[in-house]
C-alpha cells in the first residue's frame, strides 16, 4: 500500500492481476444496463488505483473545438442551443441515456469522421466552432494513452506518451519503483483500450465510467468537467472530448459560428467539403445566417468556344460575334442571357475543412461553364448555318457572404 501526498492510499498490482481484473470486468458487465451495478463492478476493478487528472487554467489561453450536428426533430438553425448538446440523448460512448455531454474534437475533420455511417455526400452537416477558456481552474481526465498511441509516432500519440511520462514522473506519486510505474502504465493502457474499442458492445461500461467521472465524482470532491479520449474513426490520430453541460453553459465556453457543408471526399489524410451558409453568434442565443452570393464574374472571352452539332469548333471573338439565326442576338448576347440564369449553379467554395476559416470572407473561384442546347438554335458560321451544340467558357468569379433575411 502506497500513500499520496494527501494521504490517499493506493495499490499497485502486477500486469497479470490487472489483465485478470479487466477481463473479469468485461465478462461480468456484459449485458448489464444498471448504472448502480456497473459502478459496483468498476469499483472492484478500479478501487485504490491511481488515475490521471489534468488541470486547465488561464495559462492555457483560448482553445477551439468543433462539433458536428445534423438536422433532427425540433432542430432550429436560428438557435445556438440546436448546435449544442442534446437535452435528452440516448446512450453514447461517454454518456448515459438522458444525461447529456457535449461531444466535440480539436479539429473539424475528426468531428466529421465521428459521424461514422451517416457520413455521405448526399447529407448536409453543420460544423460549429466553439472557444474554451479557463478563468477558473478546470479538471480534465485524459484517456489518450492506449496500446496504439503508446507505440505510434503520429502527433496525438506523441501527446499521449508525453502526458503519460510526465504523470509517471510526478512527485505526487511519492517514491515508487520502476516495476510499480510499469504496473501503473499497464493499468492506464487497459483503460485506454477499453474506451476505444471499435464496436458499441461496451458502451454500457464506458458510459458508466464517464458518468461516474463527469456527474458523480463531484459528490466526492472531484469536479471533473472534461473527458478526453482518442478518436477511433480517425485511427487514433485525433482526440474527442466529452464535456459536462455546466461547463458548456458557463462563460468559459462560447459559440463562435457554424457553417453548413456537404462532404465531397473523405479519407484519413483529410476531408474535402463544399461550403454554403455561415451562421454567426448574435450574443443573444440566436444565430444570424449569411448566404454566399456571386458578386462578380470575369469571363475569359479569348478562350470562349462554340461547338456545333457536327463537330465544328470556333473560338474567341470569332465565335462571340457570330449571329444567332432568327434574332438580333450575337452569340455573346445569347451566352450572357443563358449564363445569367445558370450562374447560381456554379461550384461553391471547396476546401479541406481544417483549412476553412469560418469567417465571412470573399472567395475567388474558377470554373469552366458549359451551356448545352437542344437542336434548333442555329448560328451563321463561315461553313454555313449550323445548330449550336454547346457554348464553353472559362470564368473567374467572386463569392461574398451576404446577410439572409431568413435561413435558407
Amino acid at each position: 500500500m502506497n500513500t499520496l501526498k494527501d494521504n490517499t492510499k493506493y495499490v499497485f498490482f502486477s500486469k497479470e492481476e490487472i489483465d485478470s481484473q479487466f477481463n473479469q470486468l468485461l465478462v461480468e458487465s456484459e449485458g448489464v444496463e444498471s448504472y448502480t451495478e456497473l459502478e459496483e463492478l468498476m469499483r472492484k476493478c478500479f478501487y485504490n488505483k491511481v488515475f490521471f487528472a489534468q488541470k486547465f487554467g488561464s495559462s492555457m489561453g483560448t482553445i477551439k473545438v468543433y462539433r458536428v450536428t445534423t438536422c433532427y426533430d425540433g432542430f432550429d438553425p436560428l438557435k445556438v442551443s440546436s448546435f449544442s448538446y442534446p437535452p435528452n440523448p440516448k446512450r453514447g460512448r461517454a454518456n448515459l441515456a438522458g444525461h447529456p455531454v457535449f461531444y466535440c474534437s480539436f479539429n473539424p475533420t475528426i468531428s466529421l469522421h465521428e459521424m461514422k455511417d451517416s457520413l455521405s455526400p448526399d447529407n448536409e452537416y453543420f460544423v460549429s466552432v466553439w472557444e474554451m477558456s479557463f478563468s477558473n481552474e478546470t479538471l480534465a481526465h485524459p484517456i489518450l494513452y492506449n496500446s496504439i498511441t503508446g507505440c505510434s509516432d503520429f502527433h496525438m500519440a506523441g501527446l499521449a506518451q508525453h502526458q503519460m511520462d510526465r504523470f509517471l514522473s510526478d512527485v505526487a506519486l511519492g517514491p515508487v519503483t520502476d516495476q510499480e510505474k510499469a504496473s501503473l502504465r499497464h493499468l492506464l493502457t487497459k483503460l485506454g483500450d477499453l474506451f476505444t474499442l471499435p464496436s458499441e458492445n461496451h458502451y454500457n461500461l464506458t458510459s458508466a465510467y464517464a458518468h461516474s467521472l463527469l456527474y458523480e465524482a463531484k459528490k466526492k470532491g472531484y469536479d471533473f468537467r472534461i473527458l478526453m479520449y482518442p478518436s477511433v474513426t480517425s485511427g487514433h490520430k485525433g482526440a474527442n472530448l466529452a464535456i459536462h453541460p455546466d461547463f458548456v453553459n458557463s462563460n468559459m465556453m462560447v459559440f463562435k459560428g457554424v457553417t453548413k457543408i456537404k462532404v465531397k471526399d473523405a479519407s484519413e489524410e483529410g476531408m474535402s467539403v463544399t461550403f454554403s451558409d455561415i451562421g454567426r453568434a448574435t450574443g443573444t442565443g440566436e444565430v444570424e445566417w449569411f448566404h454566399p452570393a456571386i458578386s462578380s464574374v470575369e469571363i475569359a472571352y479569348h478562350d470562349f468556344e462554340l461547338h456545333t452539332d457536327d463537330g465544328l469548333v470556333t473560338r474567341g471573338f470569332d465565335a462571340l460575334n457570330m449571329k444567332v439565326c432568327g434574332s438580333e442576338q450575337t452569340v455573346a448576347m445569347l451566352f450572357e442571357e443563358v449564363f445569367e440564369k445558370e450562374k447560381t449553379k456554379l461550384p461553391r467554395q471547396e476546401a479541406n475543412i481544417d483549412e476553412f476559416s469560418f469567417e465571412l470572407m470573399q472567395y475567388q473561384n474558377e470554373a469552366t461553364t458549359t451551356q448545352e442546347f437542344i437542336p434548333g438554335v442555329k448560328v451563321e458560321t463561315n461553313e454555313g448555318v449550323r445548330d449550336i451544340a454547346k457554348l464553353v467558357a472559362y470564368i473567374r468569379y467572386t463569392e461574398t457572404y451576404q446577410k439572409s433575411s431568413c435561413y435558407l
